[in-house]
């Protein structure tokens, strides 16, 4: 195999309590322009659109909502400050994105005395311009585990407003109109929990449960079959206000509080198709990974602003810091190579496909095949015949990598889903 297809990281095997792991290399923070407010911000709403990243509102020190928007060019790494919310001040909401426009459902806020509410507003960032939608029909709630799945948004779960709960919701913003989804199994309701969609699926990392219990449990969710599925525990102690950023099929999970309200400074990299979850060490001051609000994923980069700057006192701070993410990102790091340049036929079907049956390859050249997982590591090659090629291996991956090179030179680079 050229050794220009293979990843270079050292891996070491550890174990966290009976779960296997493995350690990589440093990854190093850069911290770049802070938002230039004169106070720290609790809880904001925040939301990427395009190139630009969107904080909504939050509270002050003193405990007070605002009602200011800001908006961060990621390309020029500067913030502009839009016009305020027209629903006054607002914090702990929940979040997200669909076709081009972003959604806030309101948590606590200040026209309401600093209750909770169900509103959800839609933002439109051409005309800087809110709009009220369609109102959650369930308890008002804020620190609500939120994610964007497709064209349908999802909220669940509530800790705070005087209830809990584990209530589970997708809004379709065509029709206008929340649908109540599968609940947690086991009736647990958990807040300030952290998700993610990855590889079809949605992704629930810790929380904080009843009797201010700290949860590390997580679950996977598909929103296809509409089941929740248990596949264990996040390394590490239970956490609360996680950070996470996800690409194709893994995610980093890290930071937060414990259950002693310490600051927590330890991420890893969860391979979904794997099960396995591996430590990574950050260098640099990153300096405030509890509670931390806002990660996004930019042009292979990682980036994350706010957070707690010292639990214990309360205060939050306003920075914003990025690290290279270009690694996780395997249709590159398996590879190496850039453009593809091919003239020939190649197509591999179908896909997606089962592991029973297996699936085809075919090609005008002869040539080779390689098979990667998420993490660059080979898992099969095989030689190419010109025309049909039947392919089987043992594999218990749920997406797997590819990479051809066929006679004339020619490249392919995919990847292979299978279902179950």
């Amino acid at each position: 195999m050229n050794k220009s297809l293979k990843i270079i990281l050292a891996f070491t095997l550890l174990s966290i309590s009976g779960r296997a792991y493995t350690q990589v290399d440093t990854i190093v923070w850069q911290q770049l322009s802070p938002l230039p407010s004169s106070t720290g911000l609790d809880d904001p709403g925040y939301f990427l659109i395009d190139s630009d990243f969107y904080v909504i509102g939050g509270s002050d020190v003193g405990n007070d909502q605002i009602s200011r928007v800001w908006k961060y060019h990621i390309p020029t790494d500067t913030w502009i400050q839009l016009g305020n919310l027209p629903f006054g001040g607002a914090c702990a909401g929940a979040s997200f994105v669909l076709n081009g426009k972003g959604y806030f459902l309101v948590g606590t806020d200040s026209l309401n005395n600093s209750n909770c509410d169900t509103i959800l507003w839609e933002y439109d960032p051409s005309a800087d311009s809110w709009a009220r939608r369609a109102g959650l029909p369930d308890t008002p709630r804020y620190n609500s585990t939120w994610f964007n799945y497709g064209d349908k948004g999802y909220v669940g779960f509530t800790y705070g407003c005087g209830t809990f709960d584990n209530h589970f919701w997708q809004y379709d913003p065509v029709i206008n109109e929340w649908i109540q989804m599968a609940t947690l199994p086991g009736a647990i309701a958990i807040g300030r929990g952290i998700a993610t969609s990855s590889d079809g699926m949605a992704y629930f990392v810790g929380g904080q449960g009843y009797n201010d219990i700290l949860i590390g449990d997580v679950w996977k969710y598909n929103s296809a079959n509409n089941i929740w599925d248990s596949i264990g525990q996040m390394p590490g102690p239970p956490r609360a206000g996680a950070v996470i950023w996800s690409f194709d099929s893994t995610f980093i999970c890290g930071g937060g509080v414990d259950s002693n309200n310490i600051l927590l400074n330890d991420f890893y990299l969860y391979n979904v198709s794997r099960n396995i979850w591996t430590q990574l060490v950050f260098q640099n001051s990153f300096d405030s990974a509890g509670g931390t609000f806002g990660a996004f994923i930019f042009n292979k980069k990682g980036y994350c602003f706010g957070g707690l700057s010292s639990q214990s006192a309360f205060t939050f701070n306003n920075n914003m810091w990025s690290f290279d993410a270009s690694r996780f990102f395997p249709t590159d790091t398996t590879t190496g190579i850039a453009a593809i340049k091919n003239t020939v036929t190649f197509s591999l079907y179908p896909n997606p496909v089962s592991h029973e049956q297996g699936f085809s390859v075919s090609t005008s050249e002869s040539g080779s095949i390689s098979f990667y997982d998420a993490l660059g590591r080979t898992l099969d090659e095989r030689k190419l015949v010109r025309g049909i090629n039947q392919i089987k291996f043992p594999s218990d991956d749920e997406v797997v990598f590819y990479h051809a090179t066929l006679s004339s030179g020619a490249t392919e680079n995919g990847k292979v889903v299978f279902i179950r």
